[in-house]
């Protein structure tokens, strides 16, 4: 299992700020462990840094996200790892906005291809971006910092164009820096649903989208997206959190 994941219900109470993180290790377990026990740690820090930044402010706090996420990476490839261990991040934080309709807006930040999803009423709405090298931009940012993809992978090497880790990696133009997405939380948005790729590899979009209809708990809606993933038997690790954000 590379598979970790940390919780903190109150990261910082002056901005009422929860954190969410999913972690997905490969050629070991050392980076995913690392980020499960200190990312959160990093991310709150920096805050403070930052004099409790105003979090109304999109700019400020993604200056702070890609800070963390670099002292993160920096501090990981002071260990000693092996060269190729490595890790994605789905990392989540919600905190209190007088300027959304719910006073709650959160903002999340990816490496990798964890991905994160929220379903409205409308709708199941991708909040991530898959770093791979099977997208034709990563490929070109890869080349244009002076590496090359050769067998659909980094120096013919590593899928991923972005992780945690993966310090020999690093020259080659594969980055820690995430893409980052913002959203003010509205009465109709429900449910965040957070999975490693052992949950997608096997599970549709139109399915989960299909089990939120039902006004269940997170635990509950978790469990059952574990179970499809199992029963369909998939070839990766598994895991999932899901944020209920309203009742229906």
């Amino acid at each position: 299992m590379e598979d970790f994941h940390s919780i903190v219900p109150l990261l910082n109470k002056n901005l009422n700020l929860s954190y969410f993180g999913l972690f997905d290790g490969h050629s070991g377990k050392e980076v995913g462990v690392y980020l499960m026990e200190n990312f959160h740690k990093i991310l709150s820090q920096e805050i403070i840094n930052n004099n409790n930044i105003n979090l109304m402010n999109f700019d400020n706090m993604k200056n702070v996200i890609n800070n963390s996420f670099s002292k993160a990476d920096s501090e990981i490839n002071n260990q000693n790892y092996k060269n190729e261990t490595g890790s994605t991040a789905t990392i989540l934080v919600i905190y209190n906005d007088n300027n959304s309709p719910t006073k709650r807006s959160f903002i999340c930040a990816n490496v990798g291809d964890t991905k994160a999803f929220m379903v409205n009423k409308q709708e199941i709405k991708l909040m991530t971006k898959d770093h791979k090298c099977s997208d034709k931009n990563e490929v070109k940012r890869i080349k244009d910092s002076g590496g090359i993809v050769f067998r659909e992978r980094v120096y013919g090497t590593l899928m991923l164009t972005r992780s945690f880790g993966d310090k020999e990696m690093k020259k080659y133009g594969v980055t820690c820096m995430p893409d980052i997405y913002y959203h003010h939380i509205k009465e109709d948005d429900f449910y965040i649903i957070i999975g490693s790729d052992g949950v997608w590899d096997v599970v549709e979009e139109g399915e989960i989208f299909k089990l939120c209809q039902e006004n269940i708990s997170s635990n509950e809606l978790s469990n059952k997206i574990i179970k499809l993933a199992k029963d369909r038997e998939t070839h990766d690790n598994i895991s999932c959190i899901v944020i209920k954000l309203n009742e229906k």
